[in-house]
């Protein structure tokens, strides 16, 4: 909408500027036919003028009026083909932004549409990461997402992830409702190769999934122990 808005809105102005330039030529053409009339006049006034001294009516020789006027002509044509010559600047700058603003203005708007339209995340076609919230977030807006602790998230990859909101992350939850996240308030739902555990990556460190119905998580340091004391009970039963 935004985009068909600005483009009748060149389009106008484009068109008015044409109308005016059509405008000036019709002026210009009016005016040669006004000049060109004083010119008919003249030359039909000379002509009647040498009739007069040929026929000896008239006492004044126009021959050598005629050679003075055409003398003083050229001499003002030079003038004034100097003066045409250093006012030109104003018709070239006219017609530069006559031809030149619609173009920088439509490029200007065809940079600025990509950015402005983005690729909508459809979850089934391009799932991305599981995550799991960590606390309670309610939204504030339709375009946040409400989250609660212990709640299944999917994270939608990089490209779709908003570059002008530094700490939200684009998610969706198990309604396939899509909305920003904080990225302080959901972990990351990561595996461990050697084990094959699942555990939760925040913040650069590591948490066990808590119990259902409880926000607290275990820390990667009590993981390590509940492993320790896990292989130390095998020990004891081996040996027993």
């Amino acid at each position: 909408m935004m985009f068909e808005s600005s483009f009748h809105a060149i389009y106008s102005s484009y068109m008015s500027v044409l109308g005016v330039a059509d405008n000036f030529a019709k002026l210009r053409n009016a005016f040669g036919q006004i000049f060109s009339t004083f010119a008919i006049i003249r030359t039909l006034n000379w002509i009647y003028k040498k009739l007069m001294y040929l026929l000896g009516i008239g006492k004044d020789n126009f021959t050598k009026e005629a050679v003075w006027s055409d003398a003083m002509n050229s001499a003002s044509n030079v003038d004034n083909s100097s003066k045409t010559k250093r006012k030109t600047w104003p018709l070239l700058l006219f017609m530069s932004l006559m031809f030149g603003g619609p173009y920088l203005l439509f490029k200007l708007i065809s940079e600025l549409q990509p950015n402005a339209v983005r690729e909508a995340w459809v979850p089934a076609d391009q799932p991305g990461n599981l995550a799991v919230g960590l606390y309670d977030f309610y939204a504030a807006s339709e375009q946040e997402l409400s989250v609660t602790a212990n709640q299944k998230l999917m994270i939608a990859p990089k490209k779709f992830q908003p570059t002008d909101c530094p700490g939200w992350v684009l998610a969706c939850n198990e309604n396939r409702k899509i909305g920003l996240v904080p990225s302080n308030y959901i972990g990351v739902l990561m595996q461990s190769e050697k084990t094959g555990q699942t555990y939760i990556e925040h913040n650069g460190q590591a948490y066990q999934p808590s119990i259902s119905g409880k926000s607290a998580m275990n820390t990667s340091e009590d993981v390590e122990k509940s492993k320790a004391n896990s292989e130390q009970s095998s020990k004891e039963t081996g040996e027993g």
